[in-house]
């Protein structure tokens, strides 16, 4: 009898452990299931939360057309308009704190190089210095503006804008009166 005892006790102890294996292996297959769900999550809402900060960006740097604003007094008028700095202050905050994808980041960093040029100009007050510096940031705006939109557009599934408004605005260049970002249109 004691043999019986400890062959069923043996045996419970293998299924018992048989069935804690199993147990374990299910729960962690699930576990890695969750782990895998949650960070596919974690992507979404980094890609999310990289294409918002895109847009606000695009609206400070847009605000008003505000920099064509600049440009044109600078250029059409021969002076610095009062206010000027804290805008380029701003569109510079937004444009460096934006994480930008990687197929966009040489045009943010040409503008932040750009619009932190145009900043220390303006520190400086000499409309012959400001001039090119409001040029060369107005047209790096212009790129990049154009650049992100479209890659906004296909990142959310909405291809290129069927207007074909995008290629109407070529970026402008040097002694050209760009309208893309102006305050009328």
């Amino acid at each position: 009898m004691n043999r019986r005892v400890l062959m069923a006790l043996g045996a419970i102890l293998v299924l018992s452990i048989g069935v804690a294996a199993a147990c374990s292996s299910d729960g962690d297959s699930a576990l890695e299931d969750r782990l895998g769900a949650l960070e596919q999550q974690v992507a979404a809402l980094d890609q999310a939360t990289q294409r918002s900060a895109m847009v606000a960006a695009l609206h400070v740097l847009d605000a008003g057309g505000r920099l064509h604003e600049i440009d044109m007094a600078v250029h059409e008028r021969g002076e610095v308009e009062a206010g000027s700095s804290g805008y380029v202050d701003a569109a510079l905050l937004a444009i460096a704190s934006t994480t930008w994808p990687d197929e966009l980041r040489p045009q943010a960093d040409d503008l932040r190089t750009k619009l932190q040029q145009f900043a220390t100009a303006l520190d400086g007050g000499d409309v012959a210095v400001v001039a090119p510096a409001s040029r060369a940031a107005h047209d790096a705006a212009h790129t990049l503006t154009i650049d992100c939109s479209e890659h906004l557009a296909e990142t959310v599934g909405l291809g290129e804008p069927q207007d074909g408004s995008e290629h109407d605005m070529e970026p402008p260049t040097a002694g050209s009166t760009p309208g893309h970002m102006d305050a009328g249109g």
